[in-house]
């Protein structure tokens, strides 16, 4: 708890750093008035990161709330797991992606969101499931989904500019096979935060409480293999600055995507769960 509330600290200061350097850039550039624009420029920034962030998330995957008829038995899951964590059940969205995984997203516990993908929920037994739900339940109780959600605000912003000024300076040619230049310079910079932010250890230590939860650390052994294997085979290009919520990144493993594998492989979270690999 205290790690993920430092990562979401370590997110806030950086957005504090952000929005304290363009301050400083319209004081210096149109003295009070400069620094009255920026202030309220600021505002707005740090609003639409904090309020609109996981909205734009589920936009993105088109993802839509579970209403009337639930098959897969989430929200029975969902509801025996959170009694155990004595926290609200999450709203759970179903997605469209091709990709089998899940995510988490939202600024807070109350209301914090569980996305996952029609491919996931066909592909794993109800154990399986049961481990990734503790899993993202765990990831929004202890504010990973939280300190996640923002920098996917920042990343999503900085790349975009990025990509932006690539066109222009390319005279509109696209990028989609490889990074445009200025792109290319700013995602190491972008991996390296989601790093800070979202450490091994801390992806380890969650796998680790999920497991307590449920008493079945095989079933998410199980279910990071599985998914991990699918995923191999039909990767799915996600905007890169999505990559680093998933249960297990959906982008592919070679090329420039390879940058934003920013979490642990499926091989390192087996090994530490159970001790062995392959299962």
């Amino acid at each position: 708890m205290i790690i993920a509330m430092n990562r979401s600290f370590f997110a806030w200061a950086l957005m504090s750093l952000l929005s304290l350097s363009l301050m400083y850039a319209g004081k210096q550039i149109a003295d009070r008035q400069g620094l009255l624009l920026a202030f309220i420029i600021s505002l707005i920034l740090n609003a639409i990161v904090y309020f609109y962030g996981d909205i734009r998330i589920k936009k993105l995957f088109q993802s839509k709330q579970i209403e009337g008829r639930d098959p897969f038995k989430l929200e029975s899951i969902c509801t025996k797991l959170c009694a155990k964590l004595h926290m609200k059940l999450p709203q759970i969205y179903i997605c469209k992606l091709a990709t089998p995984t899940a995510f988490s997203t939202g600024h807070n516990a109350s209301s914090a969101s569980i996305v996952l993908s029609l491919s996931l929920l066909q592909k794993l037994d109800e154990e399986e499931l049961e481990a990734v739900l503790s899993y993202e339940l765990n990831k929004i109780k202890s504010s990973m989904t939280f300190s996640a959600t923002i920098c996917s605000a920042i990343a999503a912003g900085t790349i975009g500019f990025a990509e932006k000024l690539d066109y222009l300076i390319s005279f509109g040619k696209s990028y989609k096979e490889e990074l445009g230049p200025i792109t290319g310079l700013v995602s190491p910079l972008i991996t390296w935060f989601l790093r800070r932010v979202q450490p091994k250890k801390s992806i380890f230590e969650l796998d680790r409480i999920s497991t307590q939860l449920t008493g079945n650390p095989r079933a998410l052994a199980q279910s990071l293999w599985k998914l991990e294997s699918l995923v191999a085979t039909q990767p799915e290009l996600v905007p890169k600055d999505t990559a680093h919520i998933f249960f297990i990144n959906p982008l592919p493993k070679y090329g420039w995507a390879k940058m934003f594998q920013t979490q642990p492989s499926a091989k390192e979270r087996i090994e530490k769960l159970i001790g062995q690999y392959p299962i």
